[in-house]
């Protein structure tokens, strides 16, 4: 693996500055989180309700449309839906707005050819939907009961100065990562090198079971998610290359300046996992042992090595 020079790295780090605007949103996702959904029983379907309903879905194929793609009726009951949610399909709020409990509505909508799922771009689907139950969404009140209610502050100004910390961590965290992903991408294309195909097989295969599995945490069956998992594999080729030639500079550039890990290292390292995780050091340790996984995490930790040590090196600009 040819490095080039590895010793005149240069990056731009974002501004980590909070605005007040930033701390309005998160307020915003707070009263989001805490909303409640009360039973309506005197009027139709509003923006912003929660409905419970009962929906059969049937999808229209056309010449533009994977035949891949599962043509009987989808029926699904009891599911919960927001109208006005991102998740929701074009024009799918718009039929249910009006109706009352106990309503039974059939419309066909048409979906963009942009849409994502792909599987569902440009096919029609015809639907027919019973409202079992409607919801208004109540969003709580900014004051000091609000910021009581949802953790140990005493006041509203108290919660808000957990905000201003929380969110300067987490920009200072992300201009890091920017910092570093930067130099990663500067160090691949500045190596010269042939990634072995076998290893990028290697990446895509464990991106696709990646997806599998949280879809499986989600309750969701994988083979009938409407996913073309040939065509997911595809798109996750070429970063599948550009993670695995990340991969192998910077466990050449540990090789060539000597960076070890040794068990103190691995310790902490264990710790912070099991902080995360809500368990003890032990007992992730002891996973992590009988599947396999401490040479892994012995291989992440060296790369996080080669990365501190190309920041070593590297001239950073604030922006």
């Amino acid at each position: 693996i040819e490095l080039g020079d590895y010793g005149a790295l240069s990056s731009s780090r974002p501004s980590t500055e909070i605005s007040d605007n930033d701390i309005e949103q998160a307020f915003t996702r707070l009263r989001d989180q805490a909303a409640r959904f009360d039973p309506v029983e005197d009027r139709p379907v509003q923006q912003a309700d929660s409905l419970i309903l009962d929906l059969t879905r049937q999808v229209e194929h056309n010449d533009k449309v994977d035949k891949s793609t599962p043509t009987e009726p989808e029926r699904h009951e009891d599911i919960a839906v927001e109208i006005g949610a991102s998740i929701n399909p074009p024009g799918f709020d718009k039929e249910l707005l009006g109706l009352e409990v106990g309503a039974t509505k059939e419309f066909t909508l048409s979906y963009p050819m942009d849409y994502t799922p792909k599987e569902l771009a440009g096919v029609k689907a015809s639907y027919s939907v019973t409202i079992k139950a409607i919801k208004s969404r109540v969003v709580p009140e900014l004051d000091d009961e609000f910021a009581k209610d949802i953790g140990s502050f005493d006041s509203l100004v108290e919660l808000r100065e957990q905000i201003v910390e929380n969110l300067q961590r987490e920009s200072e965290e992300a201009a890091d990562q920017q910092v570093r992903a930067n130099i990663l991408k500067q160090m691949s294309g500045r190596a010269q090198f042939e990634v072995p195909e076998v290893l990028v097989k290697k990446e895509t295969d464990r991106r696709v079971e990646e997806l599998a599995r949280r879809l499986i945490q989600q309750q969701v069956d994988p083979m009938k998610a409407n996913i073309n998992w040939e065509e997911f594999r595809e798109q996750q080729h070429e970063p599948a290359i550009e993670a695995v030639r990340s991969a192998l500079v910077l466990d050449e550039i540990a090789r060539r300046e000597n960076l070890t890990v040794d068990d103190t290292d691995i310790d902490r390292e264990v710790a912070r996992y099991a902080e995360r995780a809500g368990r003890t050091p032990a007992a992730l340790r002891a996973r992590l042992e009988k599947e396999g996984g401490l040479h892994r995490l012995q291989t992440s930790v060296r790369r996080e090595k080669a990365v501190d040590f190309l920041l070593s090196r590297t001239t950073i600009a604030t922006e």
